[in-house]
């Protein structure tokens, strides 16, 4: 059970509609919909009568909505409480962010609107020393020594192709279809680099990499232009071009990790922001991207 059912069941359960709550939410009303769904499954009980214009709560709904209603009172008061704490935290955080740069920079934004005292110094190359680090970002399996690691967040791989290509008409990509194109990559021992080499060598061949692209803006301007084809994470969706088809071509995943220095929790500021990523990596749903951007108010 998840805190943003409650507030979304709440807020359904007080206005009698899904539209208004998704509305007031910004998200799908699906989106609603489905959470809802799945909060009843979870509770073996409906919660709502449901008609063409209307919801309203059942008997068991009415119980569920005090106890809910309660809670989040509850957990309210608790981060008003901690909010009023805020002032005066103060300290550096070292973070290296190697993977999911963008996401990881949202919660930054966040992070220092809360605590504006707070400094970073941040790394984004990949010659770096963990020692020199609070925390890491990164896909990599490694456990570096001294370090916890959790995971962050996983998303599916997909295959990026311009729309015209025809592999987007065939039914069944084989190995051979793929090892016939030319791919797009980041450079060797990055991301992108290992994830499309890992997936091709499961398929049986070694990747013919003709363009390599360490800024992404161009690389994912070549897989629009056509100009190869290129393995990248379901985040890319949102920043590439109706020109671009992503297919899923097995069940290939991206997971990326956080760790953390377990010396650097002695840092108030440190442990803050830990809380911070870890809070983000628990809130699941269908809609990852969009919840997860409601649960910090992005």
């Amino acid at each position: 059970m998840e805190f943003l059912q409650l507030r979304y069941f709440c807020s359904a359960a007080e206005t009698e509609n899904f539209s208004h709550t998704a509305k007031k939410f910004k998200v799908p009303v699906s989106g609603v919909s489905q959470t809802i769904k799945r909060l009843e499954n979870e509770l073996g009980v409906t919660l709502f009568m449901r008609s063409a214009n209307k919801i309203v709560l059942t008997e068991e709904g009415k119980i569920f909505y005090g106890g809910a209603r309660r809670a989040i009172e509850i957990l309210d008061n608790a981060k008003a409480q901690l909010s009023s704490n805020n002032e005066g935290v103060r300290g550096k955080i070292k973070i290296s962010v190697l993977t999911n740069r963008n996401l990881v920079m949202n919660i930054i934004e966040y992070f220092k609107k809360k605590y504006p005292e707070v400094l970073f110094t941040i790394n984004h190359n990949l010659d770096f020393d963990p020692k020199d680090y609070d925390v890491l970002i990164s896909d990599d399996e490694i456990v570096y020594k001294d370090f916890e690691r959790k995971l962050f967040t996983s998303e599916d791989i997909y295959l990026a192709v311009e729309k015209n290509n025809p592999i987007v008409k065939l039914n069944n990509i084989t190995p051979d279809v793929l090892s016939s194109n030319n791919f797009i990559s980041t450079s060797k021992d990055t991301s992108l680099w290992r994830h499309t080499h890992r997936i091709c060598f499961s398929k049986g061949f070694s990747p013919n990499v003709s363009i390599k692209c360490d800024d992404t803006t161009y690389l994912r301007k070549y897989i629009e232009l056509g100009l190869g084809i290129a393995f990248v994470p379901e985040s890319w969706r949102d920043v590439l071009t109706d020109n671009v088809a992503l297919l899923k071509i097995g069940d290939y995943k991206r997971n990326t990790y956080m760790f953390y220095n377990l010396d650097a929790l002695q840092s108030k500021a440190v442990k803050l922001f830990i809380d911070t990523l870890t809070n983000y990596a628990s809130v699941q749903d269908e809609d990852l991207t969009e919840q997860k951007r409601i649960y910090y108010n992005f």
